[in-house]
């Protein structure tokens, strides 16, 4: 994976549909100052949840997920 850079986890979820700008803008404006995630933010939101999380990073890592 040499000079390959990863998506972040949010480009992940706006690219899949699960959310949408304005969401992901809300949610890293709740981030700044925090040490939580922004998947961790969005699911105290209600936005999504933890499958959604777990797809997400399946799909950022290249991963398979089971259903």
């Amino acid at each position: 994976m040499a000079g390959k850079t990863r998506k972040r986890f949010g480009e992940v979820l706006l690219e899949a549909g699960i959310i949408s700008r304005k969401q992901l803008e809300e949610a890293l404006n709740a981030q700044k100052g925090t040490r939580k995630s922004l998947g961790k933010i969005l699911e105290e939101q209600k936005i999504i949840g933890q499958k959604d999380i777990a797809a997400t990073l399946a799909r950022q890592f290249g991963f398979k997920t089971v259903r």
